[in-house]
């Protein structure tokens, strides 16, 4: 597979493509590897757009479904915890509702391997993902494959709720997939199709428990739910979504008893009753029934309760009748907030009535906090205090449980929390949603530009830094900044979706600018093509043509890695017009490398060849070295593709320098690689191994675990030209064994092609026919037509060996047409070769003769010695089975001082042994 040299991989979410060398076939196996149902995104080599726009990962899917441009809503994104969340404090034994819970596991895992779904539902605050995180707990030990946790927002105040694909693409990511792996088209139901397919092929066997918290109704959780029953769902949700497909346990208010011992226990200090607690636990003697009242007041709400028992907790000279007497008498009893219920509302009051005035607002302005959870610098950016302070107010609010912590020091508002905040921040008039947006923004802008600081192909100096280092997270390494990355995800896109309904222009364009390295590498792609299309037509609103252009580079980019060629053009011809308009050449040049490598991806090499051409041109004009060097790998890909091997080579040699100037570690692998591959196709394998081991070097320092597999898929071919079989496994096994982890559909047949090659030339027949099946099968079901031809030459060679001649004759035929299409001259050559050798095989000497010596042509035209070498050992075999002993020793001699320049021995061994033959013949 073809490597477009100006793309860039990352690691972790993070990966992007390469090449197969197999017989020069690599290049154009780009061209149509397709956009499935089942596993969409299939990609190559790394592209960087511009160092203005953001260098960045890209992959290269295949085609898709036909885009539509219907207005959609903006990009949502879920909080999925890997595990579950931290327990919760103040949960009471429910001791009925677990049993049953329990029960209902422990007797479907005895009696059916059907594991029903778990559906929670009750009223806001009453405590459903407590109970299901308690439960999860409690079963963890029977789900050892881990556990999965992921927010839908189905209530949440001031958030859409998560969209099914999102949510799917979110869970796979937590899951483990790649985001080059995580299918991605336009068509709503074809995606969520697709990333449920995988989603269940997942999880299939697996035993994990998976919580989908706050769920909105069944339409948004049905693609999310597991196939085989072997996971442990639990929904929670304020509706009934199931009828009888699952186990429904609905969470009633506490009883009076209940609530009284929740409230009790949590207050921890039995001095306060002064005499006993009743039997009942529902008051004690002598307290004028203080408790009563205030179980009553809770409603049996666990969120109630807690925060009335905070109060006792933080007032250590209050009794009972005194939380009682503050509570009754209080002015705000009468609120009433939106989301649900008068007593939380009470004691919402009172909690936040009791609180200081700077803390008091501070809480209302983390209410209007645009994503799920924060930390302690975005905090300090919605209130407008340095994150020590807010760090401090934090830490307040979450001990009268106001707040609720995640993972990771991240903080998060319960639903009914949040909506009480909001409601005070509407009436007070000093809390600007539009300010807290401009300061959230910053924040996330300046901490933005430090993070892509390390994701950057190229560093430029001086490091990017907040004016305040104390105002933003201190991220130290690239792995720090995907941390802070993927934890701010959904922050981030919510906040731009936001300002763009506040009318936040330059906000919304900025930001989506500095998101979109990490959206381009991280995904989900389709997601990320939202954003950039609201970007540009909110540029194009805003009248500011060069963010415009900028967001139709990122939409193209994105477009190409979807597969979506047209549309990818579409965008990058849009522009490519304004960037002329303005008479910007770093832009054209960026635009002009793009377009290139479509036009490479899609065969149309003489246009790939121009562009690419103009685009060295441009970047020269602007003094961008960077995509200087892209446009001279690039195009030599294309000449490689062409099968001009030596200007492939000085392109790629001039590209390689300026990348080690620059010291871009991603465009030295890129280039060595794509060296490599030419190095093989021109027979010198010392070199090619020699450029293939750097590059997986480089892979390796960058935790670039995709390149690594394409690299030692290549590594393999050398060995095997070198008769080196045993190396030449181990390579494609453990390029297959790397990319089980990742999911590659291209990386997955080409190292089953080669394995099969192995096989064959081992001779394990029979072998060789049933793994290359399997690589057709994968070639075809992407779309890619050269992997499909190498496959078929493959399959009609074994057909051959096998006595089928009509089989090896329609595989070859189909092989030979698929090589014309795309112009690869290599595969052309290698398939008359296998033609050849079936026909000798079949005693059709003159046909083989003719085959053999139209293949060596190619190949000498190419200059790949290899072929031709093998075109002549041919020829000679079928001369001399035909007689012609005079031919035979000519074509054969040529053979062996070909060989003999290559430095193959078992090939000249080969040679000599059938000269020997033809010399006993007088």
């Amino acid at each position: 597979m073809t490597n477009a040299a100006s793309e860039q991989e990352w690691p972790g979410q993070l990966r992007l493509m390469q090449q197969h060398p197999w017989l020069a076939l690599a290049a154009l196996s780009l061209i149509t590897i397709a956009l499935t149902a089942t596993f969409a995104l299939i990609s190559d080599a790394p592209t960087t757009v511009r160092r203005a726009v953001g260098l960045a990962t890209t992959v290269e899917p295949g085609p898709t479904a036909e885009p539509t441009r219907a207005a959609e809503p903006g990009p949502t994104a879920a909080v999925v915890m890997r595990s579950l969340p931290r327990a919760a404090g103040d949960f009471t034994d429910r001791s009925d509702e677990l049993s049953r819970l329990v029960d209902v596991v422990e007797r479907a895992a005895t009696t059916t391997s059907q594991l029903p779904i778990i559906a929670i539902d009750g009223m806001a605050g009453i405590g459903k993902t407590s109970f299901a995180v308690h439960a999860s707990r409690r079963l963890a030990a029977r789900f050892p494959d881990g556990q999965l946790f992921v927010n839908l927002n189905g209530h949440t105040v001031g958030q859409r709720p998560v969209l099914p694909a999102d949510a799917l693409a979110c869970l796979l990511l937590a899951d483990g997939v790649s985001a080059h792996a995580i299918p991605a088209m336009d068509d709503q139901q074809a995606v969520i199709q697709a990333r449920g397919s995988l989603w269940r092929s997942r999880l299939d066997n697996q035993r994990k428990i998976i919580i989908l918290d706050n769920a909105l109704d069944f339409p948004q959780i049905e693609p999310l739910l597991p196939g085989d029953g072997s996971c442990l769902v639990i929904v929670t949700s304020r509706r009934r979504l199931f009828g009888t497909d699952a186990v429904t346990i609905p969470l009633h208010p506490l009883s009076r008893a209940d609530t009284a011992i929740m409230f009790t226990s949590l207050t921890r200090d039995p001095r306060r009753t002064g005499n006993s607690t009743a039997a009942d636990g529902s008051g004690r003697a002598g307290d004028d029934g203080s408790i009563h009242r205030l179980v009553d007041v809770s409603g049996g709400l666990p969120l109630a309760i807690a925060l009335l028992a905070a109060q006792i907790i933080h007032h250590p000279s209050w009794t009972y009748s005194d939380l009682d007497h503050h509570l009754r008498r209080g002015p705000h009893r009468r609120r009433d907030i939106r989301a649900g219920h008068r007593a939380v509302a009470a004691a919402f009051d009172l909690s936040y009535h009791d609180l200081p005035a700077e803390t008091q607002d501070f809480f209302r302005k983390i209410s209007t906090f645009p994503g799920q959870d924060l930390d302690r610098y975005s905090a300090a950016a919605v209130a407008g205090t340095g994150s020590d302070e807010a760090q401090d107010r934090l830490d307040s609010l979450f001990e009268v449980h106001l707040i609720e912590e995640n993972e990771n020091l991240r903080y998060r508002m319960h639903d009914l929390v949040r909506d009480y905040g909001t409601m005070l921040a509407g009436s007070d008039m000093s809390t600007d949603q539009t300010d807290v947006l401009q300061r959230v923004g910053n924040h996330y802008l300046a901490t933005l530009a430090d993070a892509n600081w390390f994701l950057s192909r190229v560093r430029l100096d001086p490091r990017p830094r907040a004016a305040d280092p104390a105002a933003a997270p201190d991220i130290t390494s690239r792995a720090g900044a995907i941390r802070w990355l993927e934890s701010e995800r959904a922050n981030l896109l919510a906040c731009i979706e936001q300002a763009r309904d506040h009318q936040l222009h330059r906000l919304v364009i900025r930001l989506a600018a500095a998101v979109a390295p990490f959206l381009r590498q991280a995904g989900p792609w389709d997601q990320a093509a939202k954003l950039h299309r609201s970007a540009a037509d909110t540029a194009h609103t805003a009248g500011d043509s060069t963010a415009e252009a900028e967001a139709l580079l990122n939409l193209g980019v994105v477009r190409r890695m979807m597969g979506s060629y047209a549309d990818a053009l579409a965008a990058f011809t849009d522009a490519l017009g304004i960037y002329r308009s303005l008479d910007q050449a770093p832009g054209q040049a960026a635009v002009l490398n793009q377009m290139g490598i479509v036009w490479y991806l899609t065969g149309d090499h003489g246009a790939a060849e121009q562009a690419q051409i103009e685009s060295r041109q441009r970047a020269r004009e602007a003094g961008d070295q960077l995509i200087e060097a892209n446009a001279l790998a690039d195009l030599g890909m294309v000449h490689r593709q062409t099968s001009r091997y030596r200007s492939s080579a000085q392109a790629q040699s001039a590209a390689l320098e300026i990348y080690r100037r620059l010291e871009d570690q991603y465009g030295q692998a890129n280039a060595l690689r794509d060296l490599g591959v030419v190095a093989c196709q021109r027979g010198d394998h010392e070199y090619a191994l020699d450029c293939h081991r750097q590059a997986i070097d480089l892979y390796r320092q960058l935790d670039d675990r995709l390149h690594q597999a394409y690299t030692l898929n290549e590594m393999g071919v050398v060995y095997r030209y070198r008769g080196q079989l045993d190396a030449a496994r181990t390579a494609s096994e453990q390029a297959l064994r790397i990319n089980a982890g990742l999911g590659d559909r291209f990386v997955e047949a080409t190292g089953l092609k080669q394995l099969a090659v192995v096989q064959r030339l081992a001779g394990d027949a029979a072998g060789a026919a049933v793994t290359q099946e399997r690589a057709l099968a994968v070639f075809e079901e992407i779309g890619s037509r050269t992997g499909t031809g190498a496959a078929l030459a493959e399959l009609g060679l074994l057909a051959g060996q096998a006595g089928d001649m009509g089989l090896a004759g329609q595989r070859l035929d189909r092989a030979e047409a698929i090589a014309a299409q795309t112009g690869d001259r290599y595969a052309e050559a290698e398939i008359r070769n296998h033609r050849a050798a079936v026909l000798l095989r079949h005693s059709q000497d003159r046909q083989a003769v003719e085959a053999a010596v139209a293949a060596a042509a190619i190949a000498r035209e190419i200059e790949c010695p290899l072929e031709q070498a093998r075109g002549q050992y041919l020829s000679g075999l079928a001369r001399h089975a035909g007689g012609d002993l005079d031919g035979a020793r000519s074509d054969l001699a040529e053979a062996l001082a070909t060989y003999e320049q290559l430095r193959l021995p078992q090939a000249m061994a080969q040679v000599r042994t059938a000269i020997s033959q033809v010399n006993e013949i007088r």
